[in-house]
């Protein structure tokens, strides 16, 4: 599926505890992050796919596009080296190195 990232919108909702990012397309979460952190410069990030539509590939272009530098503003630019994703729905892991 092609993403056409200007439909969608990081967020990070805090009316739980505790909070997490979430992606949204028409104000609908597609993508909960309920743990984004940096451990020795390897950013964590786990997530749950909300809309069966979206594939692994599609979570890490939003991650990336959506969220870390659009929302985030590059915040993580030089904290971490790279990304570590885990899908809490599948339990599937993957890294990506040269994010920033």
């Amino acid at each position: 599926m092609a993403l056409n990232f200007a439909e969608f919108e990081g967020v990070f909702c805090d009316l739980t505890d505790p909070g997490y990012y979430a992606i949204e397309k028409d104000e609908i979460d597609i993508i909960r992050i309920p743990r984004l952190e940096v451990i020795d410069k390897v950013l964590h990030c786990e997530f749950e796919i909300l809309e069966p539509e979206y594939s692994n590939d599609d979570v890490a272009n939003l991650v990336f596009i959506v969220l870390l530098k659009g929302f985030c503003k590059n915040y993580y630019s030089d904290k971490a080296n790279y990304v570590m994703f885990h899908n809490i729905n599948t339990s599937e892991e993957w890294r990506l190195a040269n994010i920033f």
